[in-house]
């Protein structure tokens, strides 16, 4: 289906996975740049609204939303889903993948957002949105441990080291998921 988004005004195209495992939205008014990826929507509260609104905030990016319940097929750990396999094409073509996910506020107390390449290397692209976050009290996965949050066993960051490509990780507090999203969004809109 192809349209345009009546809040960033600009033309997109969609598509839904014939098996139930996604939703994928393309920014056709301008070139790729960078790709979004909510891989447990509605589990992990709030993060679909999140890579919405992002997607709406950063020409040039395409969104990923997994089709199915966490607990059904975990996209971020099972190889064999539509997801995955748009993930590894993205990476082939070294399209940088922001990854969005939530954490309870007890697993990690200290932090409100835990930024990490996954098993990607630690380069710019994740370093800038570790950056952008300045406002939140960040966990820099390649710095130190942030509660086993840093996505080292993520299957599309390893498709991402595989081809060279960048990767961020980014876990979001349920504070921030409720209560500070267009703050979020803005400054990861800003470190992309």
């Amino acid at each position: 289906m192809n349209g345009t988004d009546p809040v960033s005004g600009r033309k997109y195209a969609l598509a839904r996975s014939s098996r139930g495992d996604g939703l994928y939205l393309a920014d056709t008014s301008t070139s790729l740049r960078v790709a979004i990826e909510v891989p447990h929507p509605t589990t992990d509260l709030d993060t679909e609204r999140i890579g919405l609104a992002l997607w709406r905030k950063v020409p040039g990016a395409m969104l990923l939303v997994s089709g199915t319940h966490r607990r059904v097929a975990d996209v971020a750990h099972e190889p064999d889903t539509v997801f995955h396999a748009m993930a590894v094409r993205l990476a082939e073509q070294d399209v940088p993948q922001l990854q969005i996910h939530g954490f309870h506020d007890g697993s990690l107390p200290d932090a409100d957002v835990v930024v990490s390449p996954g098993s990607a290397a630690t380069g710019p692209f994740v370093r800038s949105l570790a950056e952008s976050l300045s406002s939140f009290e960040v966990c820099r996965g390649w710095q130190s441990e942030c509660g086993k949050l840093e996505g080292t066993r993520n299957v599309q960051g390893r498709a991402c080291a595989e081809a060279g490509s960048p990767f961020a990780h980014v876990e979001l507090s349920r504070s921030v998921r409720e209560d500070r999203q267009d703050e979020v969004v803005t400054a990861l809109a800003a470190g992309l």
